[in-house]
């Protein structure tokens, strides 16, 4: 079938080397889809710390409104209008 050594070398070293960029590149896959899995997890657990954090901040600049609200001895006296205590509360709700 093959009469020189170049075609029977041929036959043998081009199906080596497609089998070993086959396997170069099939390991090269599996380790960047596992580092990017790995990456993308902990960039998605410091965004869920961050957006934790700005909704506890605003959390907390709520209830320091209603503490406020709690505290503001016009707004509970109900001798006072509706209206003052209106306008007491008005600069609150803008913070």
């Amino acid at each position: 079938m093959f009469k020189s050594i170049k075609s029977k070398l041929l036959f043998i070293l081009v199906p080596i080397f497609i089998v070993g960029c086959i396997f170069l590149s099939n390991s090269a896959y599996r380790l960047a889809v596992k580092s990017l899995t790995e990456s993308n997890l902990s960039i998605m657990r410091e965004m869920a710390k961050v957006a934790a954090s700005n909704i506890n901040d605003e959390v907390s600049k709520e209830f320091k409104i209603l503490d406020i609200l709690v505290e503001n001895t016009t707004i509970k006296n109900s001798n006072v209008p509706l209206e003052e205590r209106i306008k007491e509360i008005k600069p609150l709700v803008n913070l």
